[in-house]
C-alpha cells in the first residue's frame, strides 16, 4: 500500500476565534459583520444562547449567513427549540438559491427531533449528494437502528451502499442488523474482537526512547489542544502538526503497525470486513485528552478505514481493579436502542508506549478515568484514497 500525505487546512481554536472577535468587535462595535464574527466565536465556544442572539442580529441586518443559517437552527436546536430551529432551516432555504451541505443535514437533524422522519430522510439524501455522505447515511439508519429494525438496516445498507459505495456506516450497521436477527457467524465475519483487534508495543516500530518520546508528545497534545475544548472533554481530530515533530514520528510508526496489521489480514480474516486490498492511503492523526468524568461516547469513525490509537498512560485511581480509563470496544446499545451485540465488549487498559489498532467499524468508548490528570491518547485514521 502506497501512503499519501494529507492535506488539511489548519482550524482555528475556539480561543483563537474568540479573540479575533473580539479585535473585529472593538474596531467596530456597531458592525454587523463584527456581530457576525462574535456569534461564530460564541458558536465555538458552545455558548448556544448568546450565539443564538447575535445570529438573529446580522440575520435582520441583511448580512449574507452562509453557514450561519445552519449554525442558526443548531443553536435553536440544542437550547430546546427545535420549531424555531425549522423556522430557521426554511429562512436559509430561502435565502439560497440551492440546499447547502451543512443546512440540509441540519434540517435533517431538525425534522428527526419533530418527529417528520420522510421530510428528514430526504434531507439527509440532499446532504449526501452534497458532502459528507458517511454522516448523512449514519443519520438515516440510525432511527432503524435505534428501533432493533434489521429488516430495514439491511435494506438501507444495500440501497445506500449501491448509490454512495462503500463505507465503515454500512459495515457497522450490517452487523448489528446480523446481531439482530441472531445470525452471529455473520455478525462474526464484520466483528471479531480477538481476531480483527491488535494491541501491542510501539516500541517494534519506534527507534526512540519511549519515556523522552512520550513526554515530547504529551507537551505537543496540550499545545494542540490549548482553547479547543472544555477541560474534562478535549478532542481534536485534524490538527495543524506543522509544529508537532513528535507527533509525526508517531505517525510513521503507526504507518509501519497498520501496515503490519494488514500484512496479517488473511489470517486475521481481515478480508472479509475491511474493502481490501488498500491501494493508497492517507494517514490522520489527532489528540485526546479526558479527565474526571470526560468520555468519547459510544461511537465508530464514519470516514476511515482502519483506526489506531495510541495511549501514553491511564491516570484512572484503581484502574485494574475498576476499569477506568480502559479503551471499550464492541458496546453499541447507545446507537442502537438498547440492543446488546452478540459480540460483547472487549476492554483495552491503556499502558505507556501501546497501540491498538482495529477496524473502523467498530463501536467503541473510553471508560471516565474519574481523575484530575489528563488522559492522553492519539486517534489515528486510515483513509482509503481513490
Amino acid at each position: 500500500m502506497q501512503w499519501i500525505e494529507p492535506r488539511y487546512p489548519p482550524r482555528p481554536s475556539a480561543a483563537v476565534l474568540a479573540n479575533l472577535a473580539q479585535q473585529a468587535a472593538s474596531h467596530s462595535p456597531a458592525s454587523p459583520w463584527s456581530i457576525l464574527a462574535e456569534a461564530n466565536a460564541a458558536f465555538s465556544n458552545r455558548d448556544f444562547a448568546k450565539a443564538t442572539d447575535l445570529f438573529e442580529v446580522a440575520a435582520k441586518a441583511g448580512i449574507p449567513m452562509d453557514v450561519g443559517w445552519a449554525r442558526l437552527a443548531r443553536c435553536y436546536l440544542e437550547i430546546g427549540r427545535a420549531s424555531d430551529a425549522l423556522l430557521a432551516c426554511d429562512r436559509g432555504f430561502a435565502a439560497h438559491s440551492a440546499p447547502g451541505y451543512d443546512l440540509s443535514m441540519l434540517a435533517g437533524l431538525v425534522h428527526t427531533v419533530l418527529g417528520n422522519h420522510r421530510e428528514a430522510r430526504a434531507h439527509f439524501l440532499t446532504a449526501a449528494r452534497l458532502g459528507n455522505k458517511n454522516e448523512a447515511c449514519w443519520h438515516i439508519l440510525h432511527r432503524p437502528a435505534r428501533e432493533k429494525d434489521a429488516s430495514t438496516m439491511f435494506a438501507l445498507c444495500d440501497e445506500l451502499e449501491a448509490r454512495f459505495g462503500t463505507s465503515s456506516v454500512f459495515t457497522a450497521n450490517r452487523a448489528l442488523a446480523f446481531s439482530m436477527v441472531g445470525d452471529q457467524r455473520s455478525a462474526a465475519r464484520l466483528v471479531d474482537l480477538n481476531k480483527h483487534v491488535r494491541v501491542g508495543p510501539i516500541e517494534e516500530f519506534l527507534d526512540a526512547d519511549l519515556t523522552e518520546f512520550n513526554e515530547a508528545l504529551a507537551r505537543e497534545a496540550f499545545e494542540i489542544a490549548s482553547g479547543n475544548g472544555p477541560p474534562e472533554k478535549t478532542i481534536v481530530p485534524h490538527p495543524d502538526l506543522s509544529g508537532s515533530p513528535t507527533i509525526k514520528r508517531l505517525q510513521a510508526a503507526v504507518r509501519a503497525a497498520i501496515d503490519t496489521y494488514l500484512v496479517e489480514a488473511e489470517e486475521r480474516g481481515l478480508f472479509h470486513c475491511l474493502p481490501l486490498p488498500l491501494e493508497r492511503a492517507t494517514l490522520s492523526t489527532g489528540a485526546t485528552l479526558l479527565s474526571r468524568g470526560g468520555r468519547n461516547g459510544q461511537h465508530i469513525h464514519l470516514t476511515s478505514v482502519i483506526s489506531a490509537v495510541y495511549h501514553l498512560d491511564n491516570p484512572a485511581p484503581n484502574a485494574a481493579e475498576t476499569g477506568a480509563g480502559a479503551l471499550q470496544i464492541g458496546p453499541a446499545d447507545q446507537y442502537a436502542g438498547g440492543h446488546v451485540a452478540c459480540w460483547g465488549e472487549r476492554r483495552v487498559m491503556p499502558r505507556p508506549g501501546q497501540l491498538t489498532v482495529f477496524p473502523a467499524h467498530f463501536f467503541h468508548d473510553v471508560i471516565p478515568t474519574g481523575s484530575d490528570r489528563m488522559r492522553i491518547s492519539f486517534p489515528s485514521d486510515v483513509h482509503s484514497v481513490f
